[in-house]
């Protein structure tokens, strides 16, 4: 079975999208690969990045991702 190197997984502001991330953790463990997250945001909602939601997301992922080794 081939190695996994990197997981990608989009996560959002829902409890589903926050959901996702934990078991992708959990993989990247098991299978010393890097999370690529990106953050999804609707093509009829406006991103404002700097100091916003986004912003806040990514960083508690990062915490959390970083917590779990």
């Amino acid at each position: 079975m081939k190695q996994l190197q990197r997981i990608l997984v989009a996560v959002d502001f829902s409890a589903p999208g926050r959901a996702a991330f934990d078991p992708v953790v959990a993989l990247s463990r098991k299978h010393g690969a890097d999370v690529l997250v990106v953050h999804a945001v609707p093509s009829d909602t406006p991103c404002k990045w700097e100091g916003g939601e986004g912003a806040v997301l990514m960083a508690s992922l990062r915490r959390a991702g970083h917590a779990a080794g």
